[in-house]
């Protein structure tokens, strides 16, 4: 919060909290602190193969906050058809290191 209001709230601040290794309840605790402060942009993943996205924390985030919490997808999304679902499911951004397979090159 001091970093965001020091920055005047020009900042976008990202939060990477790990999604796929916390529970249903561990995401919204998350969320609220976020919101609480002013952060309003969740990237689920750091990459690094270290957990996965799925496509029921997105269903859920958006379910729960809607439009108040962009999500960035990252950590496991390898083709084009699970980056059209999650941007289906609500994801704002898509992250992913293997982006030829994403993109169908």
């Amino acid at each position: 919060e001091a970093v965001y209001k020091a920055a005047d709230n020009k900042l976008d601040i990202v939060l990477v909290p790990m999604v796929g290794l916390m529970s249903l309840g561990e995401i919204k605790a998350i969320c609220d602190m976020c919101l609480e402060v002013g952060i309003h942009i969740l990237k689920t993943n750091a990459g690094l193969g270290l957990s996965q996205s799925e496509f029921e924390h997105i269903r859920y985030i958006k379910r729960i906050y809607g439009d108040k919490m962009q999500i960035e997808v990252s950590g496991g999304v390898r083709d084009v058809k699970q980056a059209q679902e999650f941007i289906k499911l609500g994801a704002d951004r898509v992250h992913s290191s293997t982006w030829k397979g994403v993109i169908g090159v």
